[in-house]
């Protein structure tokens, strides 16, 4: 396949001579390049030129569960619950650090207040009030933009009952997040049922958001 493009010139209205200018672009290439040739006439000489320009493969691209380490740690509870206390760190602002504990059990979020001058704010969420958790190590602690997790937390499954959408929070061994919210999708009266609904035959609909923590950077290998 090729393109022809030719293109005459004329130097001034009194000058005899004439420049006549053929380009072709061809692809692919005997490499898979693209090759452009300039060929000039002019005075009765002709005169080519060449560009070879390689191409580049497209990466293939990966989906962030592709670099998921375990061990992995989570806790589970009401995605309003979690809502709130995203909603309250923003007054403080900057990263937050979100800490697993394995004994006792224990699970806190602390903004650090960094570029905003609020200050800081920490909140511990007591574990018996959580409907699981699971630490995998004795302690775990990464550190999360405040903006992804708003992202990740504020956007829970409209319902007509908020507090019937579970959230389960995943975080893996280099702290990868999965934010997982589920709702059944069956009607019916009671809370707190889309996580007992996913491990049964009842229909439950999942939101899910992965975050990457604050110090971590997925390249393609």
């Amino acid at each position: 396949m090729f393109w022809e493009m030719p293109y005459l010139q004329t130097n001034a209205a009194f000058d005899e001579s004439i420049i006549l200018m053929v380009t072709q672009v061809k692809y692919p290439g005997s490499n898979g390049e693209l090759v452009m040739e300039t060929t000039e006439h002019f005075g009765g000489v002709y005169i080519s030129s060449y560009a070879r320009i390689n191409s580049q493969e497209t990466p293939l691209l990966r989906d962030l569960a592709d670099y998921w380490e375990e061990p992995s740690s989570y806790f589970l509870g009401t995605g309003q619950l979690f809502k709130e206390v995203i909603d309250d760190l923003d007054w403080a602002g900057g990263n937050v650090r979100i800490q697993l504990q394995r004994d006792p059990p224990g699970l806190s979020l602390s903004a650090d207040g960094s570029g905003s001058g609020n200050g800081k704010l920490s909140i511990t969420l007591p574990v018996p009030d959580l409907q699981g958790f699971s630490c995998a190590d004795a302690e775990v602690e990464h550190y999360y933009p405040l903006k992804r997790l708003q992202t990740a937390f504020t956007n829970l499954p409209i319902t007509k009952d908020p507090g019937s959408v579970s959230t389960k929070v995943t975080i893996d061994a280099q702290g990868l997040m999965k934010v997982a919210h589920m709702v059944s999708m069956q009607p019916g009266p009671g809370s707190h049922v889309a996580f007992q609904a996913s491990q049964s035959s009842a229909p439950t609909g999942v939101v899910q958001f992965l975050l990457l923590p604050a110090d971590m950077d997925v390249e393609d290998d």
